[in-house]
C-alpha cells in the first residue's frame, strides 16, 4: 500500500512510460516471436493505465489532479514536437465520463483542471457534442481561472476541427473587444488566436480579424503576443506570409522599443525558417532593392541599436545575435545576387562595433565580451558571403576589414586570427581559380602576386599564434589550430600543433597532438611545393621573425628547383615524404587505442589521404616511364575505389556537420576526377577493359546538382540527353574547396571532349599522337589537382565513438542465441532480426525514418575448417571491423543500390551468386524504427545449396532520414554464425 504522497510520485513516474508506449510502433510478429509477447497486450496495458489515471483524477485531491494533468500536458508537448504518435483510445466514453464527474463540482480549481485535461485529450474529446458545449459555455464564466482553462481547451479543439475554430473565432472577438474582459483573459485569448488555423481557409479568416485587433491595441503587452499569434497563423498559408512580413516591418521603424524590435526579428526568423521560396515578392518591394534586401537592412539597423543595459546577460545578447545571423545566412542561400550588397552592410556593422565609443562606459568589460562573440558570428557570415562570389575585388575589401580589426586594441588575438585566416582562404581560392585556364603570360604575374599575398598573410597569422602562446592562451591556440587546418593553412597548423604537443599531461592528448603535428607538417610540405619560390621566401621570413616550426629540421628544406620541376624525381620524393608522414600520423593514433572505435574517423581519414597521395606518386612514376599504358588501368581502378571509400566515409557518420560532410564529399569527387582523367588514354584507344560508363558515371553522379555544365558534357560523352526537368535547377552553393575542384573537373572534361572529337573520323589515324596528348593532359590535371590545398573537416577534431549499429539474429527458437543457430541441409535459414543503432547523439539535425540491412554469406566463410582453438578465438575476438573496408564498400554499394531502386517494392529480397570464392547469398531486410532506435524484422536466408559446415554472416546496414538522405551505419559487432548439420538435436 502506498503512503501519503507516494501516489503522486508514482503517477509522475508512470508518465515517461506512457509517453514511451505512445511513441513506439505496434509490435510486429518479429518482435512478438523474439520476446515471447502476446499480440495486443501492449495496447491493453496502455488502456489500463489511462483508466487508472482518469480514476485518480476523478477521486483524488488537488495535488493528485495536478500530477495527472502534468502527465498529459507532457504527452501533448511530445505530440506537438512530432515525437509521439496518436493511438486510438479504446475506452473514450469511460475516460470522458470520469472527467465530467470531476468537472461537475463546485470547486473552481477542479473545474479548471478538468478543462485543461480535456484540452490534452482533444483528439477524441472534440468529437463529443456534450464536451464541446461544456467548453464553450465556460467561456462566459465569472471566474478568470475557468475562462483561461476553457480558452486552452477550445484552442486545442480548434487545432483539429475547422467547424469548432469558426465558432470559437466569433466568441474570441467578443471577449477581446469587450471593455469588461480582464487583462489575463485577453492574453489567454490572444494566445488561443494562433490555434484558429487548422486549414488555410480558416487561418485566412482568423488572420483578417486579427489585423483589426492590431489597429485597436496600443498597449505593447497585448501587441507583442498578438504579433506572435498572427505570425503563427500566417505560416499556415502562403497567401498570408508577405502580408504578415510587411506588418512586422512596420514595427521596426519609428519609436518601437527594443523589446518590440527583438520580437519582430524572432517572428521574421520563424516565418523564414519555413522556406524563403514560399514568400511571394511584390513589385513594390522589388523596387526597394528587393524584398529580402529590405529585411537585411532593417535587421542590421536593429544590430546597430544603442548599447543595451550592461546588466543584460551575455547569453541573451548571444541568442539574439544568433537569431539575426540565421536570418542573414538564409538570405545568402536564397538570394546570392545580393551577396556584395550584404557584405557592404556587414562591413559597416563591424565598423560600428569597432568604432563604438566605450571610454568611460561602466559596462566596458561586458561590451568587449559580447563584441567578441558577435564578431566571431559575423565572421561565419562574411565567409558564407565570400564563398558565393569568387571575385578578386572581394579580397581587397576583406583585406581592408581585417586591417581595421588588427588595429583595434580591444579585439583579442583569437578573433584577429580567424579573420586573418579568412583572407588566407580568399587568396587560396583566387590562386586556384587562376590555374583553371590556359593563362596568358601577363596573367601569370597575377597568380604570383596572390602567392606573395598568401605568404604575407601566413606571417601575420603565425605572429598572432605566437602571441597567444606567449600569453599561455592554450585553449584559443588549440581552436586557432583547428580552424587553420579546416582552412588549409598548414603553416599555422603545423606551428601550433607542434608547439602545444607537450603542454598536456594526458598521454592520449599528447599522442593525439603528436599525430596532428606530423599530419600538419606533411601537408605543409605539399603547400611549400605549391608556393614554389615564395615557399623558400616564407622559411627565410620565419627565421627573421624568430618563428620556429617544430619538426622542420627533420623534414628538410624544399628548394625552388624541386618545387618548379614537376617531372623530376626529387619532386616525387617530396610527395613520398608527405604521404609517409600522413601514414605515420595515423599509426601514432593506433598506438593509443583502448577500443577499435577510438579515433576511427581520424584513422580512416588519414589512411585515405595517404593512399590517394601514394597512388598519385605511382601515377607520376608511370607517366615518366615507357610503359605507361600498361599500368594506367590498375591505377584508374584504384582511384575509383578510393572515391567509393570517401563516399562511404561521408555517409557513415550521421552526426557529422554539414560543412564537414561537404568537405569529405569533394574529396571523393577529386578521386573520381583522377580516376576519370587516368583513363583518358585507355578511352581514346577504345580499351575494352575500361569503358566510358565505368569512369564517367561515378563523376557524373557526384557532380549532379553541383555543376550542370560539366554534367551536360559528361552526358554527351555517354550518348545521353539531359532530362528537361533538370535544366531549371541551379548549381548548389559552393564552398572554397568545392569551387576549386569543380574548376579542375570542368577543365578536364572539356579537354577530354576535345580529344574525343579528334579521335573520331579522319583523325583515327593519329591515335599515337592523341595518346601522347592524353598522357600530357594527365600531367596537367595532376599539377592542378596538387595545387588545391588539402582541408580537414571540422568533424576530424572531435574524437568520439562511432555511430553505427549492432545486429542480433535468432532462430525460430528465440531462446537460442547466434552461436547455436542450426539448419538442416537443403533448408533455408529462418531468422528473427533486431538491428540496434548505437552511439547516436540525443539531438540530431535529421529524423531517422527507416533502417535497411544486407546479409551476406558465402561458402568461403566456412569456419568449420578451423581447428577448435582458432575457431574459438575467431568467434570471441570478432567484434568491430571483423571484415575489411573493401568488403564494407562492396556491401554498402549493393545496399545503396537496393534502397535506391527496389526498397519501395519489396520488404526483403534474396539473391544467390557464384563468385570466385564459391557460392554466395545476399538478403535485404527493411526495419521500422522505434523510440529506442531499434528495428525488428524477419527474413529467410537461402542456404539450401551450402554444404554442411559452420558459416559466418557478414552484414551492413543503413538508415534513411526525413529528407530522403542515405546514411551508412558502421557494423559494431560481428555477424551471426549458423551451422548446417544433419541432426539439429545433437
Amino acid at each position: 500500500m502506498l503512503l501519503p504522497g507516494q501516489s503522486v510520485e508514482a503517477i509522475l513516474q508512470i508518465g515517461p512510460r506512457l509517453e514511451q508506449l505512445s511513441r513506439e510502433p505496434e509490435p510486429t510478429m518479429a518482435v512478438c516471436n523474439m520476446f515471447g509477447l502476446v499480440p495486443g497486450e501492449d495496447r491493453l496495458f496502455a488502456n489500463t493505465i489511462l483508466l487508472r489515471l482518469a480514476e485518480a483524477f476523478r477521486s483524488g485531491d488537488k495535488h493528485m489532479k495536478v500530477s495527472v494533468l502534468k502527465v498529459f500536458l507532457s504527452r501533448r508537448k511530445m505530440k506537438f514536437r512530432g515525437k509521439s504518435k496518436p493511438r486510438v483510445v479504446a475506452n473514450q466514453v469511460e475516460l470522458l465520463r470520469k472527467v465530467k464527474m470531476a468537472f461537475n463540482t463546485e470547486d473552481v480549481e477542479s473545474r479548471a483542471l478538468a478543462l485543461y485535461l480535456l484540452g490534452c485529450w482533444a483528439d477524441f474529446a472534440k468529437d463529443s457534442a456534450e464536451i464541446r458545449h461544456m467548453v464553450l459555455s465556460t467561456l462566459s464564466s465569472c471566474h478568470i481561472l475557468e475562462v483561461k482553462a476553457s480558452l486552452f481547451a477550445a484552442g486545442c479543439f480548434s487545432e483539429l476541427s475547422d467547424d469548432f475554430a469558426n465558432v470559437l473565432l466569433q466568441r474570441l472577438l467578443n471577449l477581446l473587444t469587450s471593455d469588461k474582459t480582464h487583462s489575463a483573459v485577453i492574453l489567454a485569448g490572444i494566445r488561443a488566436f494562433a490555434k484558429l488555423g487548422p486549414t488555410p481557409l480558416s487561418a485566412n479568416r482568423a488572420y483578417k480579424r486579427g489585423l483589426k485587433l492590431v489597429e485597436q491595441y496600443s498597449d505593447e503587452n497585448c501587441l507583442i503576443p498578438l504579433l506572435i499569434s498572427l505570425s503563427q497563423l500566417s505560416s499556415k498559408s502562403t497567401l498570408l506570409i508577405s502580408q504578415q512580413v510587411e506588418l512586422l516591418l512596420s514595427f521596426l521603424t519609428g519609436k518601437a522599443t527594443s523589446l518590440m524590435q527583438a520580437t519582430v526579428l524572432k517572428c521574421l526568423q520563424f516565418i523564414l525558417a519555413g522556406g524563403v521560396c514560399r514568400i511571394p515578392i511584390s513589385a513594390n518591394l522589388l523596387k526597394r532593392y528587393s524584398y529580402m534586401a529590405c529585411l537585411i537592412y532593417l535587421a542590421w539597423t536593429c544590430l546597430n541599436l544603442p548599447l543595451p543595459d550592461s546588466g543584460r546577460l551575455e547569453s541573451e545578447v548571444k541568442e539574439e545575435g544568433q537569431h539575426l545571423l540565421k536570418i542573414l545566412l538564409l538570405m545568402v542561400e536564397k538570394h546570392p545576387n545580393l551577396t556584395v550588397w550584404m557584405l557592404e552592410k556587414t562591413f559597416s556593422s563591424i565598423e560600428y562595433l569597432l568604432n563604438k565609443q566605450i571610454v568611460g562606459f561602466e559596462g566596458e568589460e561586458w561590451f568587449s565580451s559580447v563584441t567578441m562573440k558577435l564578431l566571431v558570428f559575423l565572421h561565419k557570415f562574411v565567409r558564407a558571403c565570400i564563398e558565393k562570389r569568387n571575385e578578386a575585388a572581394l579580397s581587397n575589401q576583406v583585406k581592408v576589414l581585417i586591417e581595421h580589426i588588427q588595429e583595434s586594441s580591444f579585439i583579442n588575438y583569437y578573433t584577429r586570427t580567424v579573420y586573418s585566416l579568412l583572407l588566407h582562404s580568399c587568396f587560396i581560392s583566387c590562386l586556384s581559380g587562376n590555374d583553371d585556364k590556359d593563362i596568358p603570360s601577363r596573367d601569370k604575374d597575377v597568380g604570383k602576386s596572390f602567392k606573395k599575398c598568401l605568404v604575407d598573410q601566413e606571417i601575420i597569422a603565425l605572429e598572432l599564434a605566437k602571441k597567444m602562446l606567449e600569453e599561455k592562451e592554450y585553449w584559443f591556440v588549440w581552436k586557432a589550430g583547428k580552424y587553420a587546418a579546416t582552412c588549409g593553412s598548414w603553416f599555422m597548423a603545423a606551428f601550433i600543433f607542434g608547439e602545444i604537443t607537450n603542454k598536456f599531461q594526458s598521454k592520449v592528448c599528447s599522442w593525439w597532438l603528436k599525430s596532428l603535428a606530423e599530419f600538419a607538417h606533411s601537408e605543409w610540405r605539399l603547400q611549400l611545393i605549391l608556393l614554389e619560390k615564395h615557399g623558400s621566401g616564407l622559411t627565410n621570413l620565419l627565421k627573421m621573425k624568430n618563428i620556429t616550426i617544430p619538426l622542420r629540421d627533420d623534414l628538410g628544406e624544399i628548394s625552388e628547383e624541386i618545387a618548379s620541376n614537376f617531372h623530376s624525381a626529387s619532386y616525387t620524393e617530396e610527395l613520398v615524404a608527405a604521404y609517409s608522414g600522413i601514414r605515420s600520423s595515423g599509426e601514432k593514433l593506433a598506438e593509443i587505442l583502448i577500443s577499435n572505435q577510438d579515433f576511427f574517423f581520424q584513422r580512416w581519414f588519414l589512411n585515405l589521404r595517404s593512399q590517394v597521395l601514394e597512388t598519385v606518386v605511382d601515377l607520376l612514376r608511370i607517366l615518366n616511364s615507357d610503359s605507361a599504358m600498361y599500368f594506367l588501368t590498375k591505377r584508374s581502378f584504384q582511384l575509383k575505389r578510393l572515391a567509393q571509400e570517401y563516399d562511404l566515409l561521408a555517409t557513415s557518420f550521421i552526426d557529422m556537420d554539414y560543412k564537414s560532410s561537404r568537405t569529405v564529399t569533394f574529396l571523393a569527387i577529386s578521386c573520381s576526377l583522377l580516376a576519370f582523367s587516368t583513363g583518358f588514354p585507355l578511352l581514346i584507344n577504345g580499351s575494352q577493359v575500361c569503358s566510358n560508363s565505368m569512369l564517367i558515371q561515378p563523376l557524373l553522379r557526384q557532380l549532379w546538382n553541383i555543376d550542370h555544365e560539366t554534367c551536360s558534357d559528361l552526358m554527351l560523352l555517354l550518348g545521353l540527353s539531359e532530362p528537361e526537368s533538370c535544366f531549371h535547377l541551379q548549381s548548389r552553393n559552393q564552398t572554397f574547396e568545392a569551387r576549386e575542384i569543380i574548376k579542375v573537373c570542368s577543365y578536364a572534361v572539356k579537354r577530354y571532349v576535345g580529344l574525343k572529337k579528334k579521335s573520331e573520323g579522319e583523325n583515327k589515324k593519329n591515335l599515337g599522337q592523341l595518346t601522347n596528348e592524353s598522357l600530357q593532359l594527365i600531367f596537367d590535371i595532376l599539377k592542378r589537382w596538387l595545387s588545391i590545398p588539402s582541408r580537414v573537416p571540422n568533424y576530424f577534431f572531435y574524437p568520439r565513438h562511432c555511430v553505427g549499429s549492432e545486429l542480433f539474429a535468432f532462430n525460430n527458437d528465440t531462446r537460442k542465441p547466434d552461436a547455436t543457430m542450426m539448419v538442416l541441409p537443403g533448408c533455408q535459414l529462418s531468422l528473427s532480426l533486431c538491428l540496434q543503432m548505437k552511439n547516436i547523439p540525443s539531438e540530431l539535425p535529421v529524423k531517422i525514418t527507416k533502417l535497411y540491412c544486407i546479409l551476406h554469406s558465402s561458402t568461403s566463410f566456412d569456419m568449420s575448417k578451423l581447428n577448435g582453438e582458432s575457431k574459438e578465438k575467431s568467434q570471441s575476438q570478432l567484434r568491430f571491423q571483423d571484415w575489411t573496408i573493401d568488403e564494407m564498400v562492396d556491401l554498402n554499394e549493393k545496399l545503396h543500390h537496393y534502397v535506391s531502386e527496389t526498397a519501395e517494392n519489396t520488404k526483403h529480397r534474396r539473391k544467390r551468386d557464384d563468385d570466385n570464392n564459391g557460392l554466395s547469398i545476399n538478403s535485404f531486410v527493411c526495419f521500422e524504427l522505434n523510440e529506442r532506435r531499434q528495428g525488428f524484422s524477419t527474413c529467410l536466408l537461402d542456404v539450401s545449396a551450402f554444404p554442411m559446415g559452420c558459416y559466418r554472416i557478414k552484414w551492413h546496414s543503413c538508415c534513411i532520414d526525413n529528407h530522403g538522405s542515405y546514411w551508412s551505419l558502421l557494423p559494431l559487432n560481428s555477424g551471426p554464425v549458423f551451422t548446417i548439420h544433419k541432426c539439429i538435436g545433437k
